[in-house]
């Protein structure tokens, strides 16, 4: 759809892609598998944690430079 030329908000554009998804033209959004996306979870969550860790780490440092 992003390719269609035209707004997306017009209402003749809306009855013509709602068209196009009546009759299976359009490709439905991918999404992975639920393995994929608990692991993709699990990843991002790490990624929060790492960066939690090396932010409290430089708190600290700075807190004992300061004193």
């Amino acid at each position: 759809m992003r390719n269609v030329p035209g707004h997306k908000t017009d209402v003749a554009d809306a009855v013509s892609g709602a068209s196009l998804l009546e009759h299976g033209l359009v490709r439905p959004s991918f999404i992975p598998p639920p393995p994929f996306r608990a692991l993709r979870d699990l990843t991002r969550y790490r990624k929060s944690v790492i960066d939690e860790r090396a932010h409290e780490s430089q708190r600290l440092h700075k807190v004992l430079e300061d004193a």
